[in-house]
């Protein structure tokens, strides 16, 4: 998983990434345009493959590490609806563009023999329809990557690497989508290269794109009504490299049922899952609950009552529901990718002796340990 790693290890990968990233926008512009002396459409096909064949590599590669981002537009995306840490946006994009810097250096010197040029300030225009192909490349680039995390998709490196090389050769900025790469190609003698202010406009569309694809994306909303297979849950939970999936169970008073849905996921899923919970109302945490779960060898005496309140302005992957008032007095919590509700008896409302009520506690307890056994 990422979080395994220190910042300083993501950093080093997002700098090594976007270095090559840059490094195969350019590189191939060179050998067969200059070099070889092709045509240039010929030069940007090649670049569309050597794009998305090294993209799919370096994803696969420092995704584990940094989540693979290479692109402030899809760091910022990041920030601003899955929760990517204030302190390391600043440390992800510096690295990016040190790193994009050094990818134009490096596909200079690849080829300084034959064309004895470090660095130059470009100056191939780029206007017009351009523009808009910004917009619209780095809101599907922004966007598909949204909606793959959200999905977990296994095939994220594949679909990335073909859409970016696909887009290369179907917009009519060729994709640039990355204002770390625009900045980069500012300094390039290549057909790649664009002038400082095209630059400066070109930046200015792609953060307009990512902004555009993170509110269409936080505008759909999605809900999962149990029960669900065992499949549907483990659909959504994240790839390795990504944080644990965040999980928010909710009853009305946090006392009972959704306490016992925390500890039971804690307990057997801790590794995959962080799990909370809290109450439409705050309470205490029912002594039966505590001695029930005890008898499963669960301890969850340290648990404590919360106000589901406490939580608004946090993101979770999914909010789960576990009675029918948390649902209709909570039907939607900002910050949640995913709903979901199951509905359990409340053990609390039972009447009789202690042996009665004890009996009741079990049943629920077996109840949603059955079912977080089998949905998660």
């Amino acid at each position: 998983m990422a979080d395994q790693y220190s910042l300083r290890a993501k950093c080093i990968g997002e700098y090594l990434g976007s270095a090559f990233l840059v490094m195969a926008a350019i590189a191939p512009i060179i050998l067969f345009h200059n070099i070889l002396g092709a045509d240039i459409y010929i030069a940007v096909i090649a670049d569309a493959l050597a794009v998305g064949f090294i993209l799919f590599a370096l994803i696969e590669t420092f995704g584990p590490i940094s989540g693979a981002h290479f692109n402030p537009a899809v760091t910022l995306a990041f920030f601003l609806h899955a929760g990517t840490r204030g302190k390391e946006v600043g440390a992800y994009m510096l690295s990016q563009i040190a790193g994009g810097l050094t990818g134009v250096l490096t596909a200079h010197l690849m080829f300084y023999q034959d064309i004895p040029k470090l660095a130059v300030i470009s100056d191939i225009s780029r206007m017009g329809g351009t523009y808009l192909a910004e917009i619209l490349g780095t809101f599907f680039l922004v966007f598909a990557i949204l909606i793959l995390v959200r999905n977990k998709s296994d095939k994220l490196s594949y679909v990335i690497g073909m859409l970016v090389a696909g887009m290369i050769m179907a917009t009519a900025s060729t994709m640039f989508a990355n204002p770390q790469v625009t900045f980069a190609r500012i300094f390039t003698y290549s057909a790649a290269g664009i002038r400082p202010l095209d630059a400066a406009i070109f930046i200015a569309m792609e953060i307009i794109g990512a902004l555009l694809a993170v509110a269409l994306y936080s505008s759909l909303h999605f809900r999962i009504d149990a029960p669900r297979t065992k499949r549907t849950i483990q659909s959504i939970m994240r790839k390795e490299y990504l944080p644990k999936t965040r999980v928010l169970f909710l009853c009305t008073h946090n006392s009972c049922r959704s306490q016992i849905s925390e500890g039971w996921l804690r307990h057997t899923k801790g590794d995959k899952y962080e799990v909370y919970s809290a109450g439409t109302e705050r309470s205490r945490v029912h002594p039966l609950a505590i001695q029930v779960m005890k008898e499963k060898d669960v301890d969850i005496s340290d648990h404590t009552s919360k106000d589901v309140s406490q939580f608004v302005g946090e993101k979770f992957d999914l909010v789960v529901t576990v009675c029918d008032n948390a649902r209709e007095a909570c039907p939607f919590f900002p910050g949640a990718i995913e709903y979901m509700h199951k509905t359990f008896k409340d053990p609390s409302n039972v009447k009789g002796t202690r042996r009665e009520r004890l009996a009741a506690f079990r049943r629920t307890r077996d109840e949603i340990r059955d079912w977080v056994e089998e949905v998660f």
